[in-house]
């Protein structure tokens, strides 16, 4: 009876304790494991209000919790909990920012980083450059063709760093961490020195670009004042070019989409009167121009346009064509005044205009056919060589149009020649001023040049 109720005493007064453990010292007992979170918080709390720029984590390798019961145990949670307050080691965590393999930056975190590489690529895919780089846009540097319409705010399809980023989280110092914006800065200004070339004999500005790596683009933004380059892509051996461009420390790709409205022109129809004297002519109906839209994909690398293709065209307004009557006399050499493409299965490289940092009197043309047709009836004006367009024919519609097919690599034609529309006058080809295998083709109404895509069906 005796020993029963001594066990029964000292099974009563047996209580819980916790010992806590840093490697192998015991450090103390706290009466629940709560006391240890809670001294690693306030642990948390304390270093986050000296340094809050960056994340803590306190090192928990060799912190344990061992339960036990003693009798009449009480656990010494103030003693306990200053000892672990000394114990503990708090490390500063960072993210560090590596491009292509080459650390550039620490932040405090992923969320940060994150924020810091989507607002990079969204500064480069805006419409609007960034405050100091206004060489990724330029206001257009001649007269707006008059057959544009309306033009889109440019739709951003797609955008990515070209080079791999890795965000890599590690132990730090507190005074590692750079400053949110410095990033920023730094990713899209990185390095500019000033940069000039020298055009050598052979230069194209396509075959520059390509050689030095650069945008074409930034050929006629940083050289608009020589007009040459600008209006005709000529340069002449000794030119010197100023080909300064920001060297950011990440490569941004975007594409982006525009819509653009332009006039549609109209077709003339003739009635014939034998009444009226030759070359006379009257205005029975008006034409009216037509309305289509033209949907450009183009792709910029840091804000510099790369590649522009056409999407799609869809005629939104047919063109409602002129009545004239005229005199019988047939001219020999006239032209319809109705255009077909000059290449079989043709696709567009460059439009015209001065969208995009520079003027085009043309649009290019590619194609796995390379004859080169008559656009319409006319007489062979010019067939021969120029310096910037290389072999070049020039045919005149007697209509107050004119074509021009540049480039070629073979004339098939000569200056007198009548042509009709769909005869074959040359070989596409790179000669002059020209890169890579194409047809430049024009269209000149009364001496001015037009933008093709108004007159092509």
């Amino acid at each position: 009876m005796m020993a029963y109720a001594g066990n029964a005493y000292v099974k009563a007064n047996m209580n819980d304790v916790y010992e806590v453990y840093v490697g192998d010292k015991l450090i103390g007992e706290v009466s629940s494991p709560d006391v240890v979170g809670w001294v690693i918080a306030d642990k948390l709390e304390e270093m986050k209000r000296t340094h809050p720029e960056v994340q803590w984590e306190v090192v928990r390798d060799g912190l344990r919790i061992e339960k036990e019961s003693i009798f009449k145990g009480e656990p010494e949670n103030e003693e306990t909990i200053e000892a672990l307050r000394a114990s503990l080691e708090a490390k500063a965590i960072g993210v560090e920012v590596v491009v292509d393999g080459k650390a550039v930056a620490v932040v405090k975190d992923q969320e940060t980083a994150d924020r810091i590489l989507q607002h990079v690529k969204d500064m480069f895919a805006s419409a609007e450059s960034p405050d100091g780089l206004t060489v990724l846009s330029a206001e257009p540097i001649l007269d707006r063709d008059d057959d544009v319409i309306a033009e889109s705010a440019p739709e951003v399809l797609s955008t990515r760093i070209i080079e791999p980023v890795e965000l890599l989280r590690r132990e730090i110092q507190p005074n590692d961490v750079m400053d949110e914006q410095a990033v920023i800065e730094m990713l899209i200004k990185g390095d500019t020195k000033p940069t000039q070339y020298i055009v050598q004999e052979g230069d194209t500005p396509g075959h520059i670009a390509q050689k030095l790596g650069v945008p074409i683009e930034l050929i006629y933004q940083k050289n608009r004042d020589n007009k040459d380059l600008v209006e005709r892509d000529l340069i002449r051996p000794g030119d010197v070019l100023d080909l300064t461009m920001l060297q950011p420390a990440v490569t941004v790709e975007s594409v982006e989409r525009v819509k653009e409205t332009i006039s549609v022109q109209f077709d003339t129809i003739y009635e014939e009167d034998p009444t009226m004297r030759k070359g006379q002519t009257e205005t029975i109906r008006k034409g009216k121009k037509g309305v289509k839209q033209v949907t450009y994909l183009l792709t910029k690398v840091n804000g510099l346009l790369m590649e522009e293709k056409i999407e799609k065209e869809t005629i939104l307004e047919e063109p409602v064509p002129a009545v004239v009557k005229r005199g019988t006399k047939v001219v020999l050499g006239e032209g319809s005044g109705k255009f077909r493409w000059p290449v079989v299965s043709p696709s567009v490289s460059s439009g015209y205009g001065s969208r995009w940092g520079r003027k085009h009197k043309g649009i290019d043309l590619t194609s796995s056919k390379k004859s080169i047709l008559a656009a319409d009836t006319g007489k062979v004006t010019y067939a021969g060589w120029k310096d910037d367009y290389g072999n070049v024919i020039i045919i005149d519609h007697k209509n107050g149009y004119e074509t021009l097919y540049a480039h070629l690599s073979k004339i098939s034609v000569k200056k007198g020649d009548i042509v009709e529309k769909g005869d074959v006058i040359g070989v596409m080809g790179s000669t002059g001023r020209s890169t890579g295998v194409h047809l430049h083709f024009e269209v000149i109404v009364n001496g001015v040049e037009k933008n093709p895509m108004s007159y092509l069906r």
